[in-house]
This record gives structure tokens, C-alpha cells and sequence, in this order.
């Protein structure tokens, strides 16, 4: 601060900038939807601004490591769609995504299972766009690089094995892949069988011998495997479940109630229905980009996470928002 301020005037500041980040991220994404049409960026930020996840625990509630990660990880988004273009600042792009990533990875330890969803999506877009993928396997090894760094060099990554982690074991089997393909057209199922040979030789030979990472997030693994098993319904009887499970199964990793989900997306939902209509009309016709690849897939990721754990409710309210702009019809997307 330019002057001496309470410490309570400060956190105030601090809260406001950093959770302010996030609508400049879904302005920007936006704009790449919509080819740069300022008023459906305008929309999708006021929509996102307006609506109940956005501001729920900034404004009504506490700031905790999530508030702080959430905005890096959602720059960290725009800045890889923007590396995967063919532009001269591909790689200030691509460092800019990893760093942006770099800074959640080391503050909140559940921004690695955004890197697996985000690890799913590069994994979609390198054999279904078989041919393009020169363009999108530089970003991701600048971000597989520094991810590898934070495991190395930051203390709590490097006590639970982040480094040897299934995410990025499989992050090097894919980099191995295209390495030794690269430079030749191949045949894009070989490079398939390949990847899974690969991941399952480092996922069989290291992570299950140096199990550290399993073993520090069992917790969220089991909660996961009895929120699928039961279909997100706590059990009456909850006694077949492990005590992890049980204990994590409250809070924000329960199923939201229909009432909650109305307050926190009707609006959303109704401004961003078109929009989302028409890029997945896209998407369905393999006429779309990456950007509109992304975007369709991290909200249809988010939709069955949310309502599996309404904590997450923010990463939908983000990646839903930009289609509010889609559905402008000045929008230039579709």
C-alpha cells in the first residue's frame, strides 16, 4: 500500500482487486468467442458480475486459498487459448498461461484436479485435431514444465510427490508421444496406443511404487468414488463408506438443492442458453476452434462436478458466462 492502512482497510483492497481478476478473464475469453465484439464481453462481465457465485463469498462470506486461486486459474485458461493460435507471441503466451497457473498450484492443493480436467482437454483436442496438434503441444509443455518446477521446488508439492503425481505422469507420456512422432503425419491411433502404453509403464512403475501423492489424496479420490457410487445421495446408513469419505461429505461437497441452484443460475442459465446452443451446434459439426472447444468442454465438465460438490459452483458461473455474450446478436460466434 502507498501509505499505512489497517490491516482490515487492507484485506478489504486485497479481496476487491483479486477477486475483481476473474471478470477480466471472463471478459477476455469472451472476446475470443465472439472475435473481439465489445458489447457481448461487456454482457458476459456484467452477467458473470451479477450472478450469485461470483461475488457469494467475497462479498457475504470469508476469502480463503480458493478465492485467490480462482482468478490465476481462469487467466491461466484465456493465456493458453491465446498460445494456441499461430502468433509470434506463442511462447510469451504459453509462459504467461504456466505462471498463471504456477501461482494456484502452489497456494491451493485442489488446483491439481483442475489440471486433470485441463490435462483431459489437450488430451481431446491432440487426437481429434490430429493434425493441428504442433500448435497446442508447445503451450503444454511450457505448462507442463513449470508444473514440474512447482513439484520440485515448492515445499508442501514436493513432500506429497506432486512431481510423480498420475496427472503428470501422464502429462510426460503425452509429451513422449508426440515427441516421437513429431515431424511426421503418423496415424493418430498409433500415437494412441503409444500414450497409453507409456502412461501405463510410468503409472505402473513409479506412482504406484512412490505412492506419497495417492496416499496425501485419498480423501478426495474416495469421497469422489462414493459420490459416483451413490449418484452424489448421502446414504441413510453411511457405515459401508471409509471414515474419509464420511467426514468430507458436508459443507460445499454436498449435492446443492434445486432451490440453490436457481438462485445461483437462473439468470445465467436464460442469458447463456442461446449462445451455448450455438457453439455446440458447432462444436457437434466440427466447425469450431479450440477456443469454442474449450469453453463447450469445461462447462459441460462443471455441470456434473457442480452438482456433485456445490462448492464449484464459481468454475461453472466462470466458464458459463461467456456464452452470455454468444447470445448477443451482435455476437459474431456462429
Amino acid at each position: 500500500m502507498p501509505r499505512s492502512v489497517p490491516f482490515h482497510v487492507f484485506l478489504a483492497y486485497f479481496m476487491f482487486i483479486i477477486s475483481s481478476v476473474s471478470i477480466i478473464a471472463v471478459f477476455l475469453v469472451t472476446q475470443k468467442l465472439t472475435n473481439n465484439n465489445l458489447l457481448a464481453c461487456v454482457t458476459s462481465a456484467v452477467f458473470y458480475l451479477t450472478a450469485f457465485p461470483a461475488y457469494a463469498r467475497t462479498v457475504v462470506g470469508g476469502f480463503v486459498e480458493e478465492d485467490f486461486a480462482l482468478p490465476f486459474i481462469f487467466l491461466s485458461f484465456f493465456f493458453f487459448l491465446k498460445a494456441v493460435e499461430r502468433s509470434n507471441k506463442k511462447i510469451l503466451y504459453s509462459v504467461l498461461s504456466a505462471v498463471c497457473l504456477f501461482i494456484p498450484l502452489t497456494s491451493w492443493h485442489l488446483t491439481q484436479f483442475y489440471f486433470i480436467l485441463f490435462l483431459v482437454f489437450v488430451l481431446l483436442e491432440f487426437f481429434l485435431r490430429y493434425e493441428e496438434r504442433e500448435q497446442m503441444m508447445l503451450p503444454f509443455l511450457i505448462i507442463t514444465g513449470v508444473n514440474l518446477l512447482a513439484g520440485l521446488i515448492i515445499t508442501t508439492l514436493r513432500a506429497e510427490g506432486f512431481a510423480l503425481s498420475y496427472v503428470m505422469l501422464a502429462s510426460y507420456s503425452l509429451i513422449l508421444t508426440w515427441f516421437f512422432f513429431k515431424g511426421t503425419m503418423g496415424n493418430k491411433w498409433l500415437s494412441a496406443a503409444v500414450f497409453a502404453l507409456v502412461t501405463g509403464f510410468l503409472v505402473g512403475g513409479i506412482a504406484l511404487l512412490t505412492s506419497k501423492h495417492g496416499a496425501e489424496y485419498s480423501h478426495v479420490y474416495s469421497l469422489v468414488k462414493y459420490k459416483l457410487l451413490y449418484l452424489g445421495a448421502k446414504p441413510d446408513d453411511p457405515s459401508s463408506m471409509t471414515f474419509d469419505a464420511k467426514v468430507f461429505w458436508q459443507a460445499g461437497f454436498l449435492t446443492p438443492p434445486l432451490k440453490n441452484i436457481a438462485v445461483a443460475f437462473a439468470g445465467l442459465l436464460l442469458a447463456s442458453i442461446f449462445g451455448l446452443w450455438k457453439t455446440g451446434v458447432k462444436v457437434y459439426k466440427r466447425l469450431s476452434n479450440m477456443t469454442e472447444d474449450g469453453a463447450i468442454f469445461f462447462l459441460l465438465a462443471f455441470i456434473p462436478l457442480y452438482l456433485f460438490f456445490e462448492r464449484l459452483y464459481v468454475f461453472l458461473a466462470f466458464f458459463m458466462a461467456p456464452f452470455a455474450g454468444c447470445s448477443s446478436p451482435m455476437s459474431s460466434n456462429g
